[in-house]
């Protein structure tokens, strides 16, 4: 999928968007539409179920940066809302995660003492 493509249908929605945060979801939309093998920006909002059961797969903070791009690039409402919903949802996980200020797996293999 062509990343211009991609900016371009985020500026359409988003026009206040700033420099870095749009690299950022066009980079994180190019690699979603890479995994599927998409070619059209369109697929986003005409393939909702998909793009949803692909990303709850991932990691809460990867769903939540993944939720956080697709709304910026979906004009849909009824898709928009989808997206929104799951957003709340990993949000609520993600915080629930940061409170308990416990180390992932990850963080764990990683730890130096």
């Amino acid at each position: 999928m062509n990343r211009s493509e991609i900016l371009k249908a985020i500026l359409n929605n988003k026009s206040d968007i700033s420099d870095t945060s749009s690299r950022v979801y066009v980079a994180t939309l190019a690699s979603l539409a890479k995994n599927f093998g998409w070619t059209d920006v369109k697929n986003f909002s005409l393939k909702p179920k998909d793009v949803i059961t692909y990303v709850t797969t991932l990691s809460p903070s990867r769903q939540k940066a993944m939720f956080s791009a697709l709304m910026a690039v979906v004009s849909n409402k009824k898709v928009l809302d989808m997206y929104k919903k799951q957003m709340v949802d990993v949000t609520r996980v993600c915080r629930e995660e940061d409170e308990k200020q416990e180390k992932s797996e990850k963080q764990e293999e990683n730890w130096e003492s």
